[in-house]
């Protein structure tokens, strides 16, 4: 029986999107694969979440750039993202959860942290088995994108795959893959 490919994205910007349908191309071609589903989660959340978290980022940068920073800054430390943030985030995506469990994925592929901290939190309580793979789509690494349990992590630079093991991610499970 073959895989069940799920991959997640957030459109924010194009980035995150395009590599979704990248990596969806590729699992179609895969003959170990009987299943693909692509999903951007803000399609599935609310219409003033989804507002705010793309349309409101990018008004933000336009106006007050150092404030977004900032924000960066303070959302960088590993592993570490404040519980309003968390909750925030679990109670406008109750229906990207529902999508997930009724696709029942072998494999999740994320493409945005959001997504990728939403589908760790479902391992950790057991409503879902699945690998989980996170493709970071910058260049620069932020704490953002990381979350426990993953499988696997692919990068963009040897920069970002030797920071992330200076901060106790095991080496073995990062790949220097590009964007």
């Amino acid at each position: 029986m073959g895989r069940r490919v799920l991959i997640l994205a957030a459109g924010i910007g194009s980035g995150h999107n395009i590599a979704a349908g990248v990596l969806e191309s590729c699992f179609r071609a895969a003959p170990e694969v009987d299943a693909v589903q692509k999903l951007d989660i803000l399609e599935s959340t609310n219409e003033v979440y989804r507002t705010l978290y793309d349309d409101g980022y990018f008004a933000m940068v336009e106006a007050v750039p150092w404030l977004v920073g900032w924000g960066y800054d303070a959302a960088d430390p590993p592993f570490k993202l404040a519980p309003w943030i968390r909750l925030w985030a679990r109670i406008n995506t109750t229906a990207t959860v529902k999508a997930i469990k009724t696709f029942r994925p072998d494999i999740v592929v994320c493409t945005h942290f959001l997504p990728g901290r939403l589908v760790s939190l479902m391992l950790t309580r057991g409503v879902l088995e699945a690998r989980l793979a996170i493709v970071t789509t910058d260049y620069d690494f932020q704490g953002l994108w990381l979350s426990s349990p993953f499988n696997h992590f692919f990068v963009a630079r040897d920069e970002t795959k030797a920071y992330m093991a200076a901060i106790g991610v095991p080496e073995d499970r990062i790949t220097v893959s590009g964007i």
